[in-house]
């Protein structure tokens, strides 16, 4: 089939990213001049240049390289009359929501395809970076032929003032072993991490005051990994990727969280075959520890010591491997003794994890992130004493939506999720537009923190307690566009999900 180009489109308003649409017209034949094609050896045909009922649109992902080509295409059928030829088995049939309704696609099976290849991706890249990590620990640790000493407020190259271990000599500082380095000049900026011959180790703590500090793993100062960040005293949990939020899952700390406050908190080192770093409740005689302890092969155990006075492995906790394998229960010295069922763990330890039924722990649910998709199911405005007046959205992630029966939505409300924004007209016109649409809100988890606190629920209507997202303008940070919408209708994407 030929086919005249009459436009080209760059978006990048949609849920498949940055993409290139072509808008192109069939072309034929013209019958009634056969018999000039005859006299002067030369085809005649017939097209529109206009967008039409007969116009169709054909997607790709977006390259520099293929416009170039889709434009010079364009260009020879005015000049040459060589119109494009698509190939048929390289798109597949899709949707696509416009302002004037729904309209048809072709869409290339590359974005198939990389979406495959992202699933296949995952985590696992993290996961091979920490097992090889935990490999040449000992090689690091003990520092080869050279001596390692203890140094404080050494001056580095970079700019930071190191204090913790260290090769030493004459000339040069390196640190090696668990320490800490402070970047005055960035507003005493901090790192701590157990440092490999001069870089940052596989789990760290960075503080960067007055914005947010975090502690977990990273790759050089980016998160990754299991990590606990906390922002102007609220925090998020969760798995990061390449500094992003890749699994939010801070109904599974909150609990541990509230545990923490009104206790003197702080950040705590354990060397041992294993390091960790703990972040929790400072133990003492009368005090055991609660919180966080992250193990440099990607580990993390969550929940409360049994001894008081120390920093250990022994108590109650949800320990929560690199590569998402889970365990609930009691645990000695890092071995489990009693293992528990997730749902028997949080009824008989937590009061404060609501949301946390929401990902199966046994299940494989970090194959692949959370999608960032949201369909609103309703939206209203409150006020806070602390935070004034609020715009509330209800909403369910994209996931979570059962496939439609006989053309209805169906979905589940017990995973409802609240998110707080400032009561902003122009923000609740924005959204209430676009809810009624049925197209998907694009969520930056990144823009949110979680909170705990008295949401309405919309099903009993009554107050009750839940893990809310916060966003980061209600406490003063940083945010990117917080109405974004997906530009497709959300029954179009769960076809194109079941396919």
């Amino acid at each position: 089939m030929k086919y005249r180009i009459i436009d080209i489109e760059d978006n990048k308003g949609g849920s498949d990213g940055h993409v290139i649409f072509v808008k192109a017209n069939p072309v034929k034949e013209a019958k009634s001049f056969e018999h000039l094609a005859k006299l002067f050896k030369k085809k005649y045909y017939t097209y529109s240049v206009m967008d039409d009922s007969n116009t169709e649109i054909f997607a790709f992902p977006f390259s520099e390289r293929l416009v170039q080509t889709l434009v010079d295409q364009a260009k020879r059928a005015d000049e040459k009359q060589e119109f494009w030829e698509p190939k048929d088995d390289e798109f597949y049939d899709a949707e696509l929501m416009t302002d004037d309704g729904i309209r048809p696609i072709h869409k290339h099976r590359s974005f198939k395809k990389a979406a495959e290849e992202k699933r296949k991706q995952g985590i696992q890249e993290i996961v091979d970076r920490f097992k090889f990590c935990e490999s040449l620990g000992t090689i690091f640790k003990d520092g080869g032929v050279n001596k390692i000493t203890e140094v404080k407020n050494v001056s580095l190259s970079e700019g930071s003032v190191y204090t913790g271990k260290a090769i030493q000599s004459s000339q040069l500082c390196i640190p090696n072993g668990y320490g800490f380095k402070v970047y005055k000049s960035e507003g005493d900026r901090k790192v701590a991490s157990f440092f490999q011959f001069g870089d940052i180790g596989k789990i760290a703590f960075l503080s960067y005051p007055k914005i947010f500090m975090y502690v977990g793993g990273v790759f050089g100062e980016e998160p990754n990994g299991w990590g606990f960040k906390m922002s102007r005293g609220q925090f998020t949990f969760g798995y990061y990727k390449e500094g992003k939020l890749y699994k939010e899952m801070s109904p599974f700390a909150t609990d541990v969280f509230f545990s923490m406050r009104n206790h003197k908190i702080d950040l705590g080192h354990v060397e041992a075959d294993l390091d960790r770093l703990s972040f929790g409740v400072v133990p003492n005689e009368n005090q055991s520890f609660v919180g966080f302890q992250f193990l440099v092969n990607g580990t993390v155990y969550i929940g409360e010591c049994s001894n008081r006075n120390e920093y250990d492995l022994t108590g109650r906790f949800i320990r929560l491997e690199i590569d998402g394998k889970a365990i609930c229960g009691q645990f000695e010295n890092g071995e489990i003794v009693k293992e528990m069922s997730q749902e028997e763990y949080f009824r008989t330890y937590t009061s404060k994890s609501i949301g946390n039924e929401r990902i199966d722990l046994t299940s494989d649910y970090l194959s692949k992130p959370d999608s960032g998709l949201y369909f609103i199911i309703g939206m209203q405005t409150t006020f806070d004493l602390d935070m004034g007046p609020i715009l509330c959205v209800n909403a369910l992630p994209f996931d979570t939506l059962e496939t439609p029966r006989n053309g209805h939505l169906s979905f589940d409300i017990k995973k409802m999720e609240y998110f707080y924004l400032h009561a902003n007209e122009n923000v609740a016109r924005i959204i209430k537009e676009n809810s009624e649409k049925q197209r998907l809100w694009k969520v930056n988890m990144d823009d949110f923190n979680n909170h705990f606190d008295y949401v309405q629920d919309m099903n009993s209507q009554k107050t009750v307690q839940r893990n809310y997202h916060l966003h980061n303008a209600i406490i003063g940070l940083e945010y990117s566009n917080v109405t974004a919408f997906d530009t497709v209708d959300v029954m179009i994407r769960l076809e194109e999900r079941d396919n």
